[in-house]
């Protein structure tokens, strides 16, 4: 039953609302000189549809011929030739920069600013930023990632330099790997780490994963990773389906709250961000999170407990939600003194490095 319904929620969540909105449309600027015809040509997959730009920018001339004003057209993105579409910054937390092809200046973001092919977007620390592409792609970037925008004379829609997740169907190409979808109809999770590997995780269909002239066939179900200069794992199945499918719901479902007008939220309500961890406490083992160099959000954390320090005898691992308190009892195991170490959960689940086990006592 849980599957049926996590699948329902993927469903959904892969499944953009019809209503129309800012970023139906995408920003042409007019240069000096430019007729409406020429736009057209340049811009419309199909040029003899420019009477459809007349209907969305009323002050225009029915004449195509004639040359226009300086202004900014409002043009549906559906028309748009592929290679044009721009993508959009739908949300963002604290400092976004991005950069226009061919300039060297970072600037700041702006909320639903569109983003065009070799433009590039950073963020810096305690940030985060959530790009749409036109295709229903998504790409999340959390504290200290950067990405290229559908790269010029590239077959891919994203470049990760460094850090992010991708939930979607396009190819993309990470530090160590590329990603191709085998079919339209393939949907997948790539996320890149902080050590530089690459991690990708298949929703729906198959996709090729391609490193150091070694590409395996990753199907519905199934991860593979892929460590900076080396070939790919062979595909392992995903532990959890039902809950990855989620995970992935939730934070497209983030993303899509960006589109209706409002900033969304980086993380879900119980996540917080690495710079927010709580100070040193003795009790508290979310405190021995900051020892690690979180590069992302984090929506919870595992924890392993043994009544040995080198955890050799586990008597417990077990995910925790953030705000959630760990006590004995919640773990099951009877009140006294553990060691126990921690490590970071990402927003689709992914367990990340454990820090160093610490002695707690747990009532």
């Amino acid at each position: 039953m849980g599957g049926i319904i996590s699948s329902a929620l993927l469903a959904a969540a892969l499944c953009w609302p019809p209503d129309a909105s800012a970023s139906d449309f995408q920003d042409v600027v007019v240069k000096p000189g430019d007729t409406l015809w020429a736009i057209s040509n340049k811009y419309l997959k199909d040029p003899a549809k420019w009477d459809e730009i007349v209907k969305h920018n009323k002050t225009l001339s029915s004449d195509p011929t004639v040359a226009l004003p300086g202004m900014t057209l409002r043009v549906p993105s559906r028309l748009i030739r592929e290679e044009l579409r721009a993508a959009r910054l739908v949300s963002r937390v604290n400092s976004v920069m991005f950069r226009r092809k061919a300039t060297a200046a970072w600037k700041p973001g702006a909320d639903n600013m569109e983003l065009y092919r070799n433009d590039w977007i950073r963020t810096l620390d305690d940030s985060s930023a959530s790009v749409r592409f036109l295709d229903d792609d998504l790409l999340k970037l959390g504290p200290n990632s950067m990405a290229v925008i559908k790269p010029v004379n590239k077959d891919y829609a994203v470049e990760l330099k460094r850090g992010g997740t991708f939930i979607g169907r396009a190819k993309i190409v990470t530090a160590g790997a590329v990603v191709t979808p085998k079919s339209g109809d393939t949907r997948y999770v790539a996320t890149v780490r902080d050590d530089m590997s690459t991690k990708v995780e298949v929703l729906r269909g198959e996709a090729l994963v391609a490193a150091a002239g070694r590409t395996v066939a990753v199907k519905m179900g199934m991860s593979s990773e892929v460590a900076l200069g080396l070939a790919p794992s062979v595909p392992a199945q995903i532990a959890d389906m039902p809950a990855f499918e989620a995970r992935a719901a939730e934070l497209k479902g983030g993303m899509l709250a960006g589109l209706q007008g409002t900033r969304a939220p980086a993380v879900p309500s119980r996540a917080a961000p690495a710079a927010a961890l709580p100070s040193a406490a003795a009790n508290d083992p979310r405190a021995a999170l900051a020892e690690l160099k979180l590069g992302s959000m984090v929506s919870g954390y595992r924890i392993q407990c043994s009544e040995v320090q080198d955890i050799s005898d586990l008597l417990v691992s077990k995910n925790v939600d953030w705000d959630e308190s760990v006590s004995a009892a919640f773990l099951g195991i009877p009140p006294g003194r553990y060691w126990c170490r921690v490590a970071p959960l990402d927003l689709l689940g992914a367990v990340g490095k454990f820090a160093s086990p610490r002695q707690y006592v747990l009532k």
